[in-house]
């Protein structure tokens, strides 16, 4: 009787064990309980999306040209972290995400049984469609390109590495749609180089409108004016990977109490990416200009980063989350008024 008791308190155990695991990874890739804002492509930035395609970011290369070489193997290893929320064969059950069965072309919002964001279903009555360009613009940055999607993903940068996804993605159809044409690549290849000539004149009229949104103060200053109480409630979503208590433990991701001020990498017993670890031997601290610029988009910021949050990309959120940083120290750096 001792033996078969033993027996069930073991499997209980074992089941509780692997449950929580579970629950970590799925917070990793996903963060869901974040509201706002689940690990790849198809469905994390305030606006509605319009009602029509959505206007692509300068600077996001072409994928045409590279889809007849696209190597779809490659393109299925690389979907394997997207697992925990879709599903890629037909017929397969919806999961944090829809199914991606036959995406490719396919309608926006394509899965009749599935809960799409309120952006992604005024795509889907636009009639838009997930065409070759529109998925590349997508999985570089899915809350870049579609304001108000539920995706926490934080994008695939390299253009060949999207090509290769785009490619597995296209054979996972009853009947794969035809690679673009020579004179589709020319055209969307004219298309890129003229947006990447008149980047420089946008990017300089941003900053004019970034600096009167925000009249004109620095980061320092708008950090100052936050709002604390409301940067502990953006933080909620931080303690999935993190804890902010004094002498807390690391999870995911490192402690992160006394970071305000402190070395780039600051936690001893942590194993930080190399990209950190090349930071905190230069000396780099966490300045409020470096920690601005972290948590409004982590990996440009720091490429090599581990973080797969895609950032907070509206400035009060950032200034109250970092007011709130602030004060999890036992010495507050002082801001400038």
């Amino acid at each position: 009787m001792s033996l078969e008791m033993n027996k069930i308190a073991a499997a209980g155990l074992t089941a509780g064990v692997v449950a929580m695991l579970s629950g970590f990874v799925a917070d990793l890739l996903v963060h869901p309980r974040h509201l706002e804002k689940a690990a790849f492509p198809i469905e994390v930035a305030s606006t509605e999306a319009p009602a029509q395609a959505a206007a692509k970011p300068a600077g996001v290369e072409p994928v045409l040209p590279l889809l007849a070489k696209a190597d779809p193997a490659n393109g299925e290893k690389l979907t394997r972290a997207c697992q925990a929320c879709h599903t890629f064969e037909k017929g397969g059950p919806n999961k944090v995400g829809p199914n991606l069965y036959g995406v490719v072309v396919g309608p926006m919002g394509h899965k009749a049984d599935f809960s799409y964001s309120d952006a992604m279903m005024k795509h889907h009555e636009a009639g838009d469609t997930w065409t070759y360009e529109n998925l590349n613009h997508f999985i570089h940055g899915p809350r870049e390109w579609m304001s108000g999607t539920k995706m926490t993903y934080g994008g695939m940068k390299k253009v060949a590495d999207r090509a290769d996804v785009i490619a597995y993605l296209r054979q996972n159809a009853d009947s794969p749609i035809p690679l673009p044409t020579q004179e589709e690549i020319d055209k969307v290849t004219a298309k890129s180089a003229a947006a990447e000539q008149a980047a420089p004149a946008a990017a300089a009229g941003g900053g004019e409108q970034q600096a009167a949104a925000s009249g004109g103060q620095s980061p320092e200053q708008m950090i100052a004016a936050g709002d604390a109480d409301k940067g502990a409630k953006v933080a909620r979503v931080c303690q999935a990977c993190h804890d902010f208590t004094k002498g807390g433990p690391n999870k995911i991701g490192p402690n992160l109490w006394g970071v305000v001020g402190g070395p780039v990498a600051h936690k001893d017993d942590f194993n930080y990416s190399d990209a950190f670890k090349k930071l905190h031997e230069a000396g780099d601290t966490w300045t409020y200009d470096r920690l601005w610029g972290f948590l409004h988009d982590p990996r440009g910021h720091v490429p090599g980063t581990k973080m797969t949050f895609a950032g907070l990309k509206q400035d009060d959120k950032v200034a109250d989350l970092v007011a709130w940083l602030r004060e999890q120290s036992d010495s507050p750096v002082p801001l400038k008024q």
